[in-house]
């Protein structure tokens, strides 16, 4: 079993994104990293960096068997689709914002509805 990579060896873990307010990345990785099952973080400092996420989907009719899902192809999974998920692609984004953004000046309001927007 040790030649297999990592992902083929444990469970499954979850990958959460955190984006915004970097200086409680560390709190609440550390929190998310003690759960049982552990759950893995990706800390982005602000919203520039949520384009990473934003990958085309293939086309459905490109795809030749669209009775599966594009990630297995012939019954058999894409090679590192489970390492993907596990470190790059979130399952979950939680955004963070200060609390004078949602408060404050109404145009900080709008700012922050349309940052949620780009993350959508």
């Amino acid at each position: 079993m040790e030649e297999y990579p990592e992902e083929l060896r444990t469970p499954p873990i979850t990958l959460t994104s955190l984006v915004g307010c970097p200086d409680l990345h560390p709190l609440i990785s550390t929190y998310l990293l003690s759960q049982q099952p552990p759950i893995n973080t990706l800390a982005l400092p602000d919203l520039s960096k949520i384009n990473l996420f934003n990958k085309k989907k293939p086309d459905p009719d490109s795809i030749g068997n669209t009775s599966q899902p594009p990630f297995i192809v012939n019954g058999i999974l894409k090679r590192d689709w489970l390492l993907k998920h596990r470190t790059k692609i979130p399952s979950v984004v939680a955004s963070l914002f200060p609390t004078d953004c949602v408060f404050g000046d109404p145009s900080q309001w709008l700012q922050v509805c349309s940052d949620l927007d780009s993350i959508k």
